[in-house]
């Protein structure tokens, strides 16, 4: 008898495996967005609560890069990261990094006086804000509310500045995330264990039978072992 030849596959199983498959790609090419609104998700209880505070939509300031200068208004004093997905900038900025200089230039209006810019030397983070496109490369701090005046490379792209609520909250941000991993993760973890022992019980029924089918066994052997010492 000769084994026949596999069957083919059927039109739907082709079109879910080009679904899987797109979807995949899809996957792999957002995987940076879904990775920060995966943290984002996981930061919205603990900011409700006041224990660390995240940046908002309406906090975003999305500039023009296709002219310089550029002048740009920040509502508020404080600390600011600049967020950018382009590569070009991005091979830049690291390329930058051992020489310290920085190719933004950051001075209030009025003033000769320019800012600090600093670098992150860090690459993209799970609380890094979900609503800029790619990561935080500087970090810089506003005095006082008001017109800033930009000096940077002409690029035909837009990037973002957030207000920088992470820096120097790393540690609280940290421990919301554990927290709530364990709260969801425990249950969750225990429905499992619920499922696998009632699956497994039969099995260590058997095999709980089995030794004390074994442990009689012996005891009987040494019963009978004993009575012929004695005979």
């Amino acid at each position: 008898m000769t084994a026949g030849y596999p069957k083919p596959p059927s039109f739907i199983s082709i079109l879910l495996g080009i679904f899987a498959c797109i979807l995949l790609g899809f996957a792999v090419s957002q995987l940076a967005s879904l990775t920060k609104w995966t943290g984002y998700l996981f930061l919205i209880i603990p900011d409700k609560l006041g224990i660390i505070k995240m940046a908002k939509a309406d906090e975003i300031i999305e500039v023009d890069f296709s002219t310089n200068p550029t002048f740009v208004y920040f509502p508020e004093a404080g600390p600011y990261n600049l967020y950018t997905n382009n590569l070009d900038l991005l091979s830049i900025t690291d390329s930058l990094i051992e020489s310290e200089k920085v190719w933004l230039v950051i001075t209030p209006l009025g003033s000769e006086k320019p800012l600090q810019v600093l670098y992150f030397t860090r690459g993209l983070f799970i609380y890094d804000s979900a609503y800029a496109k790619g990561r935080p490369i500087y970090y810089f701090e506003i005095p006082s509310p008001g017109y800033y005046k930009l000096k940077h490379p002409t690029r035909p792209i837009r990037v973002t500045f957030l207000p920088d609520y992470n820096t120097f909250n790393e540690e609280k941000i940290i421990l919301a995330y554990v927290v709530q991993l364990l709260l969801v993760g425990i249950p969750f973890g225990y429905l499992i264990y619920r499922r696998w022992s009632k699956r497994m019980q039969p099995v260590w029924d058997i095999r709980k039978q089995k030794l004390a089918e074994t442990e009689k066994f012996w005891q009987n052997k040494k019963s009978t072992n004993e009575t012929e010492d004695d005979l």
